[in-house]
């Protein structure tokens, strides 16, 4: 009882530093399954991913730097090994953690304000989202926007499959994930029903 008790200290910790709320939006942050989190209770958070942290923290501390330094600055996105489809998309069942492999550089200039901690990197393949993101272009995306807040483009896990899709809400209050090309299937599901996808993060930019 007294380690597991420790062990909720440590994760509530952490969610106050990268201001995060709820388990599940750490274990989306940090790139893992709720249940992977869930044994962080029992067992403590592994080493790795104490790395994780401490490298996702340094990079929020590097950020605090001055406006016109970090303006000039240079930011490596990781890169996930994984594909978005925009049809039949990356089966994910069993994957605890996103695998990646090496980094997208991008210069902070690109981003309005200043890039946060938590982006990623992903190739896309298909044609749904076309001609809006074409087969072979890079979306960044963040991790931490991994509940809908307003219409846009997300990554989503739908049926255990890595895609991209936009999403809007109706006046009847339905979610529409959708396929920019006409040609594939779009959905409509209930906003609150979680059973069969979920939010993985928002696209910020897309690199063609």
């Amino acid at each position: 009882m007294i380690e597991k008790i420790k062990n909720r200290g440590e994760i509530d910790e952490v969610k106050a530093r990268f201001g995060v709320k709820t388990d599940q939006q750490l274990a989306d942050m940090v790139g893992i399954s709720y249940s992977a989190v869930s044994k962080w209770l029992e067992r403590g958070i592994p080493p790795k991913h104490k790395l994780q942290l401490e490298k996702m923290s340094s990079s929020i501390k590097q950020s605090t730097t001055s406006s016109a330094h970090r303006r000039a600055a240079v930011i490596h996105i990781p890169r996930l090994i994984i594909h978005a489809r925009g049809g039949q998309g990356a089966h994910l069942e069993g994957i605890e953690d996103f695998p990646t492999e090496g980094t997208v550089a991008l210069d902070t200039a690109f981003f309005r304000v200043e890039p946060p901690a938590t982006l990623f990197a992903i190739c896309v393949d298909g044609y749904s989202m076309a001609p809006m993101v074409l087969p072979g272009s890079w979306i960044i995306f963040d991790a931490a926007e991994n509940e809908y807040k307003g219409d846009g483009l997300y990554i989503l896990n739908w049926r255990n499959e890595l895609m991209v899709k936009v999403l809007q809400v109706d006046p009847r209050g339905q979610l529409h994930i959708k396929s920019a090309n006409k040609d594939y299937d779009s959905w409509i599901v209930d906003p609150d029903d979680q059973s069969v996808f979920r939010i993985v993060g928002r696209v910020i930019k897309i690199l063609m």
